[in-house]
C-alpha cells in the first residue's frame, strides 16, 4: 500500500513539474513575440504616463516686430523733385525735438504733401513732386550788383518784389550771366531753394 501512495506522490509532482514548465515555456514564447519580458520597466511607465505623442506641443509664438520711432540719430532725408527742369533736390537734417519717438503714422501727419519712401530708426526718406507750372511767377534777376527777386503779375508785367544781401559778384560767372538774363522761377519752393542755393 505504502508503494502506491508512494508512486502517486511521484507521478503527481512529476505532473507538476511538467505542467509548470509548459507553462513557462508557453509565457517566454509569447514574451518573445510580444517583444518584452512582461514587466513593465521604469522608462516604460514613464512613457505610458507621458502625453500620446500623436498629440503636438504648441507652437511657439513670435513677438511681433517692434515698430521702428524717430531717434535722435535718425537722419530725414528729403527729396524735391521739379518736373519743370526734371532735376531732384536732397537735404538731410536731424529730427526736430518733437519728432522724437513717433513712429511712421505720426510723421506722415506732420508731412502731409511729402510721400514716405523708407523708415526705419536710421534713416527717413520724404519724397514729394512739384510740378511744372504754366507759367513762371518770379524771375530772379540783379539789381544794383545784387541778386534781386522779380514778381510777374498775371497780365506779365514784373515788379520788384525783394532785395537780397547776396552780391553777384561772389557767383560764378556763369551763374551771373544767368541772372544778368533773368531766370524763370515757377513757385515760391523753388525760388527758396535758388536763394538757398546761391547763399550756400
Amino acid at each position: 500500500m505504502k508503494k502506491y501512495y508512494l508512486s502517486l506522490i511521484c507521478a503527481g509532482v512529476i505532473l507538476g513539474c511538467a505542467a509548470t514548465a509548459i507553462s513557462l515555456s508557453v509565457m517566454t514564447d509569447s514574451n518573445k513575440k510580444s517583444g518584452g519580458s512582461g514587466q513593465i520597466t521604469a522608462e516604460q511607465g514613464a512613457k505610458t504616463a507621458a502625453a500620446p505623442d500623436n498629440i503636438a506641443p504648441p507652437p511657439e509664438t513670435e513677438a511681433p516686430p517692434q515698430a521702428a520711432l524717430i531717434t535722435p540719430s535718425t537722419k530725414l532725408v528729403f527729396e524735391s523733385f521739379y518736373q519743370a527742369d526734371k532735376q531732384t533736390k536732397v537735404t538731410d537734417e536731424d529730427p526736430p525735438y518733437f519728432l522724437l519717438g513717433l513712429p511712421r503714422e505720426k510723421i506722415q501727419a506732420y508731412y502731409p504733401d511729402w510721400e514716405i519712401t523708407e523708415f526705419d530708426e536710421n534713416t527717413v526718406k520724404l519724397r514729394r513732386t512739384i510740378p511744372a507750372s504754366t507759367g513762371d511767377l518770379f524771375v530772379l534777376g540783379v539789381r544794383d550788383n545784387y541778386v534781386a527777386v522779380y514778381e510777374k503779375s498775371n497780365n506779365g508785367t514784373i515788379s520788384l518784389k525783394e532785395m537780397t544781401a547776396m552780391p553777384i559778384a561772389a557767383l560764378p560767372v556763369s551763374e551771373q550771366n544767368k541772372l544778368i538774363s533773368g531766370i524763370g522761377v515757377p513757385d515760391e519752393a523753388q525760388l527758396a531753394q535758388l536763394l538757398e542755393d546761391y547763399g550756400s
